[in-house]
């Protein structure tokens, strides 16, 4: 319990946001759901629900942050969109 003591307090003094998947954290005993209940009982953070993202969402994400390269031709349809 130590070390998790250790992680929250170092995230309570942090001030870049973070992000997770919901399911990854409730599905199992994940030491972040207790993190995450510590810093809500603090009033330290703040829970922002996200819609998945659309083939053409990651299209177009992976065309601009890449502008001088094309981006594969199937590239953004074997991406698993549900992870």
């Amino acid at each position: 319990m130590g070390t998790l003591v250790a992680v929250v307090e170092l995230w309570k003094t942090c001030s870049q946001p973070g992000t997770y998947r919901p399911a990854d954290v409730t599905l199992a005993e994940h030491p972040l759901k207790t993190v995450k209940q510590d810093l809500l009982v603090h009033q330290l953070c703040g829970e922002i629900a996200l819609q998945p993202l659309t083939e053409a969402d990651v299209g177009e994400y992976l065309a601009s942050d890449s502008p001088c390269a094309a981006v594969p031709e199937g590239l953004v349809s074997c991406t698993d969109l549900s992870a």
